[in-house]
């Protein structure tokens, strides 16, 4: 039986980390870590993780990640983690600031991470990101003044890189308008999917018709605007009922929702199960 919680762990970078950027190898990551990484949390961090070879198996948002090949990996604050095993020959995990991650880069990394998950298949970039991810791990000299622009500047970089290899990807098979529509249509539901349940309210705040949003976002992802809000409300649905002992009317109201039977229905039409059975099956 899965002891129950009060709410989802949610961990900050300590205050020794004082240039916002933690950066461990996976080889001292079992005693080296900034919290325990097992158990289901949420960082109020970023947290990129970088593999050179081996495996790792690890849950984010109730999906299965099982990887046995070079990787990068994006979780974002409000994702809900943790790892089940990890037996990685060479590799890193930065954990850096929210506010360290560039508003240019942050709609590219974002909206692809919390669809794809990781990031593979390209072996020069990842060679390039572990120099830079070396250099940062240098001994850090806390009586220079410069170490705190150059350790950000690197960090961006790095990001950059990642970034910058998702667009040429992303441009090989999406126009850049309908890439740029898909993208700000990601963080607006991140941002408002309490509020905001309709396809117009995304159209509107986006200046473009409800059937171009549809259409775009459908070729895009293969699901329709309604379909994606509804499971992203359905995915914060599962965190809370696992997480927490709210019963299923608190947690509809949470997300918006007055109508506690229909939120019931949206829930098993998006997950096959009702609320109260996800909870016991994943709790027993």
């Amino acid at each position: 039986m899965v002891k129950k919680t009060r709410h989802i762990p949610e961990y900050q970078l300590p205050p020794s980390v004082n240039d916002g950027v933690h950066i461990v190898s996976y080889k001292e990551f079992g005693f080296n870590a900034l919290h325990d990484t097992s158990e289901p949390h949420r960082d109020e961090h970023y947290l990129l993780m970088v593999s050179c070879g081996g495996s790792v198996e690890a849950v984010i948002d109730f999906d299965n990640i099982n990887i046995s090949k070079p990787f990068i990996g994006l979780i974002s604050p409000a994702q809900v983690h943790h790892v089940i095993n990890v037996n990685i020959t060479e590799g890193y995990a930065i954990s850096f600031n929210e506010e360290l991650m560039p508003p240019a880069l942050k709609p590219i990394l974002e909206t692809y991470f919390l669809q794809e998950r990781i990031f593979s298949d390209n072996t020069p970039l990842l060679k390039d990101i572990v120099t830079i991810i070396k250099i940062m791990m240098k001994p850090k000299q806390k009586d220079k003044f410069y170490h705190l622009p150059v350790s950000h500047y690197l960090l961006h970089s790095l990001l950059a890189m990642i970034a910058t290899d998702i667009d040429l990807r992303q441009d090989k098979s999406k126009g850049s308008r309908a890439k740029q529509i898909e993208r700000d249509f990601l963080l607006l539901l991140q941002q408002h999917f309490k509020e905001w349940k309709k396809p117009a309210d995304y159209a509107k705040a986006l200046h473009i018709t409800v059937s171009h949003l549809n259409d775009t976002i459908k070729a895009n992802s293969g699901n329709s605007v309604s379909a994606q809000i509804q499971r992203y409300i359905v995915t914060e649905a599962k965190r809370m009922l696992y997480h927490t002992d709210k019963n299923i009317q608190e947690i509809a109201y949470g997300l918006g929702y007055e109508d506690n039977a229909y939120f019931i229905r949206l829930f098993k039409k998006n997950a096959g199960i009702t609320p109260a059975l996800f909870r016991k099956k994943i709790r027993d």
